[in-house]
């Protein structure tokens, strides 16, 4: 009988590979609206990419992969694009470089947080920092940093009527410190701002995860 590692190896040994004839990390199968040409109806803005494979002719094999998949997106989105609100106390934090000369033309003061560019990339010429603190106060009307707002339309089926759904809440503040070439830096701002930093994270233990669930939802038939 094999042990899990074996059955982990003969499952990956099985897996697609995707229509440009590269190999699958995730556990997957062929696209069930493609059938795994990566190609379906046409249209004027993608052409005949097929939106259940995003033209690579393979999906996550099921719901837990899926699942597991996105917990490691997460997990990247608020490694290199944290909201201020994700901050946490020892987290490295990315701020422009004191070197001014090698400053994008969007940086802002030495020493400051990064923030995304244009591009959405974060800057090469950046230095690392670490969080010494941070608090944060929820957004209310009373302490508030900028108020959203957002609607939509309800049929209410009793009076007959459409009515209109009106949403709104507020964006709090997040007061968070760390040390800068020997200087205590304090930063306010508002929860919902998107800041930078390394873009360290480990996929392996999110897919090794993945193919472990699989190995044992096949032992469990």
């Amino acid at each position: 009988m094999q042990n899990t590692a074996e059955r982990i190896e003969a499952l990956k040994a099985s897996n697609p590979v995707n229509n440009r004839g590269n190999a699958v990390i995730w556990p997957s199968k062929p696209c069930s609206r493609c059938g795994g040409c990566g190609r379906y109806s046409y249209n004027m803005m993608h052409g005949d990419t097929c939106y259940g494979c995003s033209g690579s002719g393979v999906q996550v094999l099921n719901k837990k992969v899926a699942e597991i998949r996105a917990e490691y997106l997460e997990a990247v989105r608020k490694q290199t694009r944290p909201l201020t609100s994700d901050l946490k106390v020892g987290d490295r934090l990315a701020v422009y470089n004191a070197d001014a000369s090698k400053r994008s033309a969007w940086a802002g003061e030495a020493g400051t947080p990064a923030v995304e560019g244009i591009s959405g990339k974060l800057p090469t010429d950046v230095e690392y920092v670490t969080i010494t603190s941070v608090e944060v106060i929820e957004g209310t009307e009373e302490h508030n940093q900028g108020r959203s707002s957002s609607s939509h339309t309800e049929f209410n089926p009793v009076t007959r009527e459409t009515v209109k759904i009106v949403k709104t809440w507020y964006c709090g503040w997040v007061t968070f410190t760390y040390e800068y070439h020997g200087e205590q830096r304090t930063v306010e701002t508002g929860t919902n701002n998107i800041l930078c930093r390394s873009n360290t994270i480990d996929r392996e233990p999110f897919v090794q995860r993945a193919w472990e669930a699989v190995a044992k939802s096949r032992v469990a038939r």
